[in-house]
């Protein structure tokens, strides 16, 4: 039975990527997680649906899955506000299952410091037990370019798609825009709006920003253009999400009914 009295919720919108869900909650089961932090996982129209990979033996405390049935591949901007309207927390932890969340990661915005936060990022591997991992070797195993790592070790671009954020700033800016939803346009775009107003309420200390030198550090599996901009993917770990969406189609997120709370 989920907490009633949650601080943090972790919203993570998946499409298929069952086997990288697994890794995750294995990983979220070693962490002996406080009991005021719940996860969400919205399932954005997987096939098959993603309640059906998740074991008993692997479960954490208060995880919820939601499952909307928007007609549309990789709706993640309208997943994501879906999921955050479910929330209990205060705080939010929004990101993508290619990302990997730590528990140091996780407290610190449970903390309640910041209002909005950031993350640095670098590369790392969840194995197939749950297992943190960050060597050379599973790096190139899981396709992270050599030339890369040479220019830079594991430390890669931050990342502007994830990010922690105190719930109400999060419906003061807007959520995240819907309109390019079943588009195909990369997600990041659908950030843009809500990462400027946040900055620009930081910079007149309207709400508490967590300076750039104090960011925590988010991992994710080399995957995209950290693996050669293919579909470097030998363990058939994720979906290609945005990749191939349908192109030129309108959602309408609030009119799309019903969901399933498993």
């Amino acid at each position: 039975m989920v907490k009633a009295d949650i601080k943090t919720s972790i919203v993570i919108a998946v499409l298929d990527s069952h086997k990288a869900v697994e890794r995750q909650l294995k990983f979220f089961n070693s962490m002996d997680l406080p009991d005021d932090i719940e996860i969400i996982l919205v399932d954005d129209g997987s096939d098959p649906p993603l309640k059906n990979f998740l074991y008993s033996e692997y479960r954490p405390q208060n995880l919820r899955v939601l499952r909307h049935d928007l007609d549309a591949e990789w709706t993640q901007p309208a997943a994501r506000n879906f999921g955050v309207r479910q929330s209990r927390g205060e705080y939010l932890i929004l990101t993508d299952i290619d990302h990997i969340l730590t528990k140091e990661l996780i407290l610190y915005v449970h903390s309640g410091q910041y209002d909005y936060m950031q993350f640095d990022r670098e590369v790392a591997i969840l194995n197939e037990d749950g297992n943190f991992v960050q060597d050379e070797e599973s790096a190139f195993e899981y396709g992270y370019q050599k030339k890369r790592y040479r220019d830079g070790g594991f430390k890669i671009a931050k990342h502007v798609n994830s990010f922690g954020v105190k719930k109400d700033v999060y419906w003061k800016a807007g959520g995240v825009s819907e309109h390019l939803c079943g588009t195909g346009e990369y997600p990041n775009r659908e950030e843009k709006h809500f990462r400027y107003r946040c900055s620009k309420w930081g910079e007149k200390g309207t709400i508490r920003v967590c300076p750039e030198d104090e960011r925590p550090i988010i991992y994710m599996f080399p995957c995209g253009k950290y693996a050669g901009d293919v579909d470097h993917n030998p363990y058939g770990l994720f979906h290609t999400l945005s990749r191939k969406t349908p192109q030129n189609r309108q959602w309408k997120w609030q009119q799309a009914g019903r969901f399933d709370d498993k």
